[in-house]
């Protein structure tokens, strides 16, 4: 009986850790913020959000922002204030993150985001 239960949790660890990771981060201070070359944004959080190596980092590319200023402004805010911060990851097409550069998870569409105390 105890074999069949760990075999369940086993398989039911698999595939959950398979399910999409589509949707919002947990509302988190930010830590860090900083560009990187021409047209990325780097940030680190309090909290682990990402699904990739770097659990505490994100990025996003100013070209897939609609307004890159609008979060890059709300990053610098929240960052200076001690408020916390949410912002929406898209699944990659193949249904996972989207892992870059020093193992942070990229922001697909850099544009849903709000700041909570």
């Amino acid at each position: 009986m105890n074999k069949l239960l760990v075999k369940i949790a086993l398989f039911v660890g698999v595939v959950f850790s398979q399910m999409s990771i589509a949707g919002w981060t947990s509302n988190t201070e930010v830590t860090s913020v900083g560009q990187y070359g021409h047209g990325a944004i780097y940030f680190t959080t309090k909290v682990e959000v990402s699904s990739c190596g770097n659990k505490n980092k994100l990025f996003f590319y100013t070209k897939d922002a609609t307004e890159p200023e609008k979060l890059y402004s709300a990053l610098l805010t929240a960052f200076v204030s001690g408020k916390r911060i949410r912002v929406f990851l898209h699944d990659n097409s193949s249904g996972g993150a989207n892992c870059g550069g020093e193992s942070a998870q990229q922001i697909i569409n850099p544009n849903y985001f709000y700041i909570s105390n």
